[in-house]
């Protein structure tokens, strides 16, 4: 990507994003084997789209509101 620095720059670390899918192509959501942390993975390409209904999803979860949305994504783990 950057030709020009290609023997100027010293890389220590680097990361590649993981992608993966579920069946219905929606995240995972829900809270963790850690009491009061949740999580909402998106998968696919609907990350960002996914992120505005995950976050709405929590909140509702932590203010006991029923988000109809919830039923659509995969729980992380089974209540």
């Amino acid at each position: 990507m950057l030709p020009d620095f290609a023997n100027k720059i010293k890389v220590d670390y680097s990361f590649c994003g993981y992608f993966g899918w579920t069946d219905n192509n929606l995240g995972l959501i829900g809270e963790t084997e850690i009491p009061n942390i949740y999580d909402f993975i998106s998968c696919g390409a609907n990350g960002v789209i996914n992120a505005f209904a995950g976050v709405q999803i929590i909140l509702d979860e932590f203010n006991n509101i029923e988000n109809p949305l919830s039923k659509l994504f995969s729980p992380i783990r089974k209540k």
